[in-house]
C-alpha cells in the first residue's frame, strides 16, 4: 500500500481556528505556487505507506486534550462523540483469509466549526475518507481530503488515481447542508490526474492537471455557471 503524496495549494488565513484538518483555502495571488498547507502532512514526512501515515496522524491527534475528549481508538476501530453525547463507533472490516475485504479506519481531524469528523479509510489497495456529521452521525464517503470554500458552504476534493490505479481519479464538489454533505457535481477524468485544489472565490476553483509519465503540469479551473459547475482553462 504505497502512499499517495497529495499536496494542497493555499495560503492559510492565520487567525482562523485551524486545529481542524478540513482547510479553508484562499489565494492571495493568481500566480501563487501550490504547496502543502496542512500541518498534519508533516507528520508523514518520509513515510511511504498510506496506512502507516494515517496511524501516525491519529496518534499525534489523540494526544491533544481537545480531541481526545471526543474521539477514541478502540480495539477494532474508532469512536467519535456526537454533540448529543452519544458515541458512534466505526468498526474496521477484516475477514479472516480474505485480505481484499480489509477496511481500516483512522481518525484524521475534527472541525467543530462546520460540525464534521474526518476519518481516513484504508483498503487492501487504495484509500479514501469518511466524513461524519457531529449532530446526526450522517456519513459521507469522499475521495480525498476536503478543501472548504471561503464561505464554508461547499468543499472540493481532487483525487489522483493515475499512479496506482486503485483510487478514484477525478474532482468532486460537495454542498454542506444542515442534514449533511450532499454531492453537487462530480468530474471523472481520464489520461491525467487532478490535484492542488484552491478556491479563488466561492464560485471558482483553481487546480493542477498532471500527465502520467511526464513532468508536464497545467493549471485549470472549475467555475460555477448559473446552475452547474463547468471545467475550463
Amino acid at each position: 500500500m504505497k502512499r499517495r503524496c497529495v499536496q494542497f495549494g493555499s495560503t492559510i488565513i492565520s487567525d482562523l481556528p485551524l486545529t481542524l484538518m478540513i482547510l479553508l483555502l484562499t489565494v492571495v495571488s493568481g500566480n501563487a505556487t501550490p504547496q502543502s498547507a496542512d500541518p498534519l502532512d508533516k507528520i508523514c514526512s518520509g513515510v511511504n505507506n498510506t496506512y502507516q501515515c494515517a496511524q501516525a496522524i491519529e496518534r499525534s491527534q489523540l494526544r491533544k486534550p481537545g480531541l481526545a475528549s471526543v474521539v477514541m481508538r478502540t480495539r477494532n476501530g474508532v469512536r467519535v462523540k456526537l454533540r448529543n453525547g452519544r458515541w458512534l463507533t466505526i468498526n474496521d472490516v477484516e475477514k479472516k483469509g480474505d485480505e481484499a475485504s480489509v477496511v481500516k479506519y483512522n481518525f484524521r481531524d475534527y472541525s467543530r466549526e462546520i460540525g464534521y469528523f474526518l476519518l481516513h479509510r484504508q483498503y487492501y489497495e487504495g484509500d479514501d475518507y469518511l466524513l461524519i456529521q457531529d449532530t446526526t452521525g450522517q456519513k459521507s464517503e469522499v475521495q480525498d481530503v476536503p478543501v472548504l470554500s471561503p464561505d464554508k458552504s461547499r468543499f472540493v476534493t481532487a483525487s489522483n488515481g493515475i499512479s496506482g490505479g486503485y483510487n478514484a481519479n477525478g474532482v468532486q464538489i460537495w454542498r454542506l447542508t444542515k442534514d449533511g454533505a450532499v454531492l453537487e457535481q462530480s468530474f471523472d477524468v481520464k489520461g491525467w490526474a487532478p490535484s492542488d485544489p484552491v478556491w479563488t472565490n466561492n464560485q471558482e476553483i483553481r487546480l493542477v492537471r498532471t500527465f502520467p509519465g511526464s513532468h508536464k503540469h497545467e493549471n485549470f479551473v472549475i467555475r460555477f455557471n448559473q446552475q452547474r459547475w463547468e471545467m475550463g482553462q
